[in-house]
């Protein structure tokens, strides 16, 4: 899973163009299949500010990410979600809540903009977001933000 790029083309995508070979190498050489999730996700899918205020009142425990979006804008304001649709799609690939793209192969150009050419022989792909499944989508991203971290005991052996 890899959060960056806009698809099946578009603009240059600031985690790309921060280190163009890198991703060109990743690309060219991670063994595994990659899904991508682009830029136009996160502009489709915003996750609702006012849930962050819900969920994480002023005054709650110290959490760096709640932290880190309250220092970056006026309260509450809804915020694109392609890194947390992400983890979504990592988290519940199997749940239907995104389209796939066909397989192909994701390419870099020198300033940073993604393309992507179907091809059976590919091992990339990218997230479509289902304007169907938009509202079903910020519920999971609510809910998977919201859950508390579970204390786990470990006994000694």
């Amino acid at each position: 899973m890899w959060a960056a790029g806009a698809f099946p083309d578009g603009a240059a995508d600031v985690r790309i163009t921060a280190d163009v070979p890198a991703a060109r190498k990743v690309l060219t050489e991670w063994p595994a299949p990659v899904v991508f999730c682009g830029s136009e996700i996160g502009k489709a899918i915003e996750f609702p500010g006012a849930e962050f205020e819900k969920q994480f009142p002023e005054g709650s425990p110290d959490h760096p990410v709640i932290d880190a979006y309250r220092a970056a804008g006026k309260m509450p304001y809804d915020t694109p979600s392609w890194a947390m649709s992400a983890v979504l799609y990592a988290a519940r690939s199997g749940a239907g809540l995104f389209r796939l793209s066909d397989v192909g192969t994701m390419a870099v150009d020198a300033q940073g903009r993604t393309s992507f050419a179907a091809g059976a022989n590919g091992k990339h792909r990218y997230l479509i977001a289902d304007p169907e499944q938009q509202q079903k989508i910020v519920t999971a991203l609510v809910e998977l933000a919201a859950a508390k971290r579970q204390q786990r005991r470990f006994r000694p052996q």
